[in-house]
């Protein structure tokens, strides 16, 4: 039977066998968590634009509210003889709805109250107004 002669070199030198191994999934695993993290963050800020874009259309949407009710009160002589509730969840053109209420009313003053809403946001408008 022959004997066998293992070699130094084969082994590694100074004993760091499988160092590069390890080294290698150390930056693999840094790597990958960076990613994630990366990702993460990247869905998160684009849920944040999305909320911002649907904030942004609900205020519109109330002002849209305003300005019709800006025309009513224009064509309307007796401010007190409206409901309270001018308009409730009024549709707009597959954008979003607004409801319209009419608040601190007197003769010739009152207060406008417009709710926009487009998907989960909603914003809201206040304006006062009165007859000259």
């Amino acid at each position: 039977m022959a004997s066998r002669h293992v070699n130094s070199a084969a082994v590694g030198i100074g004993g760091r066998h499988g160092f590069a191994m390890g080294a290698v999934l150390i930056v693999l695993i840094v790597t990958i968590v960076f990613g994630f993290g990366y990702l993460a963050l990247a869905y998160h800020e684009a849920n944040l634009g999305a909320k911002e874009v649907q904030s942004s259309a609900a205020f519109y949407v109330a002002e849209a509210g305003v300005q019709r009710t800006l025309y009513l009160l224009s064509v309307t002589e007796d401010w007190t003889a409206l409901s309270s509730t001018l308009f409730e969840d009024e549709p707009l053109v597959d954008v979003g709805t607004y409801t319209v209420e009419l608040r601190d009313r007197a003769e010739k003053t009152l207060k406008i109250h417009a709710k926009g809403t487009v998907l989960n946001q909603s914003r809201i408008l206040e304006m006062s107004v009165s007859k000259p």
